[in-house]
C-alpha cells in the first residue's frame, strides 16, 4: 500500500503532535483534580507525578481515525466497510471500557478482582463484535483449528497481555517504550497486509506514544497510570491475537509458521516477566495477584544501578524482536529457512537465559527455605489492610503501627509531629541483636506526621526485601486512610498518645 504512505505518515505525525499538545494540559488537569501519584510506600519517585498520561496517549486516536475515515476517497481510501464495523466498534468500545476502569483505579485503587471483572466484560464486548482466535499455524504442529476453544484462548491471551503491560509499568519509560515498538510493528505489518484500519490505529498510537515518552523517559514528569498500561495492553493484545484484527476479515490470518508467536514478539519481555512472577510467587508461597518489588526491571536496576541504562537495554531487546516480527511477516519465506528458525530459537533461548541469570539459582533455593515467612508476610498485609479500613479514627489508625514491633520483629516504630513524639512502640527483646540496623521514615497524611522505624538486617536479603516491601504496602494504606480522615472536616486528632517500653499485650 505504497500509494497510501503519505496518509499513514500523516497519521503518525498527527498522533505525535496531538499527544504532545495534550500532555501539558493533562498535567495541569491532574494536579487540579488530584489525579497524581504521590511518593510513598514502594514508589521510587521523590515528588508528586500526574497520572493522566494514558488519556493523552488515547485522545488523538478517535479524532485522527475519524479524520482518516471521512477524507475524500480520491485523496485517500474508504476503509470503514460495513462488514468490518462490528469488529472496529467492539475494539474501540472495549478499549474505552478499560480506559475508564483504569482512570478509576488511578483515583481509587480498585481491587484486582474488580479490574479482572472489567477486563472479562471488555473481552466479551470484543467477542460479541466477532473477535476470536479461530485458527493458526503453530511451529512443528502445522495448521490448527481451535473450534470452540478459540474464544477462551483469545480471552486468555488478551487478558494476559493486558496485565503483562500493567505489571511491567514499574519503571519510567518501560511500558511506554514496549507499547511504542508493538504499535509501530502492528502498523507496519498491517499496512503490508492491506489491513488499513488496523494500520491506522497502530501508527496513530505509535506517534502518540513517542510524544509521551518525551515526558516519561527517566526521570518522568508524567505517568500513563493504569488507565494507559491496561488500555494499551488490551488494545494491542487484541490486535496481536484476534483472527479478524489483522488480515481483513474473519479467519484470514496468514498461514505461515508461528502465527501465534510472531505478533507477540514485541511483548516478549513483558510476557516473560509475567511468567517469572507467577513461578517465583508460587515457589515462595506468595499470592499471585499481590504486588511485589521483584520484577525483571527491579532486578535489572539492582544489577546496573542506572534506571536509564535499564530502560535502554529493554528498548534494544524490544526493537530487535520487533524487527524480527516485521521481517518474518513481510518475508514469510524466512520462516521456512533452517537458519531463520535457528536464529529465532537462539534469540529466544538467549533472552530467557539472560533473564533467569538475574534471579540466580540461589534465589529459588532461598524462596523455598523462606516460604513460610513469605506466606506470613502476605497474610500480614491482607489482614492489616482490613484492619486499616475498619479504623474509625486517626488514633485507631496510628495504634495499628504497633504491628511492626509485635508481628514483624521491628526494634521500634515511632510517630512524630513537628518534632514531638505522638506514639512510640519498642520491642522488649530485639531479634538479631548482633546484626546491623536500618532506620527508615515516611511522611503520613497531610499535617506533617512522620513515621520512623528501625529494623534488624536479616540473613536472607530476599526475605529482607520482602519484609521491607510488605511494610511499605502497609504504610501506604495507613497514609491513604489517614488522608481520608484529615480531609473530612468532622475528624480531628485527640491528644497525643505516648507509648514507650514494652509493646502492649
Amino acid at each position: 500500500m505504497v500509494e497510501h504512505g503519505g496518509i499513514f505518515a500523516l497519521m503518525f505525525v498527527g498522533g505525535f503532535a496531538l499527544s504532545l499538545a495534550c500532555i501539558p494540559w493533562m498535567k495541569k488537569l491532574a494536579f487540579e483534580y488530584d489525579w497524581i501519584d504521590r511518593p510513598r510506600g514502594r514508589k521510587q519517585h521523590d515528588r508528586p507525578v500526574p497520572l493522566l498520561g494514558g488519556l493523552a496517549i488515547f485522545l488523538p486516536l478517535p479524532i485522527l481515525f475519524f479524520v482518516a475515515s471521512v477524507l475524500p476517497s480520491e485523496a485517500t481510501f474508504d476503509f470503514l466497510v460495513m462488514s468490518r464495523l462490528p469488529e472496529l466498534v467492539s475494539l474501540f468500545a472495549g478499549t474505552a471500557c478499560i480506559l475508564m476502569v483504569g482512570l478509576l483505579d488511578d483515583r481509587k485503587a480498585l481491587s484486582w478482582r474488580a479490574k479482572l471483572s472489567a477486563q472479562l466484560f471488555a473481552v466479551l464486548i470484543l467477542i460479541g463484535g466477532g473477535h476470536c482466535l479461530r485458527s493458526a499455524t503453530i511451529p512443528f504442529l502445522g495448521p490448527v483449528q481451535f473450534g470452540w476453544l478459540g474464544c477462551p484462548l483469545f480471552a486468555l491471551a488478551v487478558i494476559l497481555i493486558t496485565n503483562a503491560i500493567n505489571l511491567i509499568d514499574g519503571l519510567d519509560g518501560i511500558a511506554g517504550g514496549i507499547c511504542f515498538f508493538a504499535a509501530l510493528t502492528c502498523g507496519i505489518i498491517s499496512l503490508n497486509k492491506g489491513d488499513l484500519p488496523i494500520a491506522c490505529i497502530g501508527l496513530i498510537l505509535s506517534g502518540s506514544l513517542l510524544a509521551f515518552l518525551w515526558f516519561n523517559f527517566p526521570p518522568a514528569s508524567i505517568f500513563m497510570g493504569d488507565a494507559g498500561s491496561l488500555s494499551l495492553g488490551f488494545l494491542l493484545g487484541t490486535i496481536a491475537t484476534s483472527s479478524v484484527a489483522v488480515g481483513g476479515g474473519a479467519g484470514q490470518r496468514s498461514t505461515t509458521m508461528g502465527v501465534t508467536l510472531i505478533p507477540l514478539l514485541p511483548f516478549a519481555i513483558a510476557l516473560v516477566d509475567v511468567g517469572l512472577s507467577v513461578i517465583r510467587r508460587w515457589i515462595s508461597g506468595k499470592r499471585v495477584f499481590l504486588p511485589d518489588a521483584d520484577h525483571l526491571h527491579h532486578r535489572l536496576v539492582a544489577q546496573f544501578k542506572q534506571p536509564r541504562k535499564v530502560v535502554l537495554i529493554i528498548y534494544g531487546f524490544t526493537a530487535l524482536l520487533s524487527v524480527c516480527a516485521i521481517c518474518l511477516t513481510i518475508f514469510p519465506g524466512l520462516q521456512s529457512r533452517p537458519w531463520g528458525i535457528a536464529l529465532t530459537l537462539a534469540l529466544s533461548v538467549g533472552t530467557v537465559g539472560g533473564v533467569l541469570r538475574l534471579y540466580r539459582v540461589k534465589y529459588f533455593a532461598d524462596a523455598v527455605a523462606n516460604r513460610p515467612h513469605f506466606k506470613f508476610l502476605d497474610s500480614f498485609v491482607l489482614f492489616e489492610k482490613n484492619r486499616i479500613r475498619r479504623a474509625r479514627s486517626p488514633e485507631d489508625l496510628l495504634a495499628l503501627l504497633e504491628s511492626g514491633v509485635r508481628h514483624l520483629d521491628f526494634d521500634s516504630v515511632e510517630v512524630r509531629n513537628d518534632g514531638i513524639t505522638v506514639s512510640r512502640w519498642v520491642h522488649p527483646s530485639p531479634v538479631h541483636s548482633d546484626h546491623p540496623r536500618r532506620m527508615r521514615q515516611m511522611q503520613l497524611g497531610l499535617n506533617g506526621y512522620v513515621a520512623k522505624w528501625t529494623i534488624p538486617v536479616h540473613d536472607s536479603m530476599d526475605y529482607q526485601d520482602a519484609l521491607t516491601f510488605s511494610w511499605q504496602e502497609f504504610m501506604t494504606e495507613v497514609d491513604s486512610r489517614l488522608r481520608h480522615f484529615q480531609e473530612a472536616p468532622q475528624k480531628s486528632f485527640a491528644k497525643p498518645i505516648h507509648r514507650t517500653g514494652k509493646t502492649r499485650t
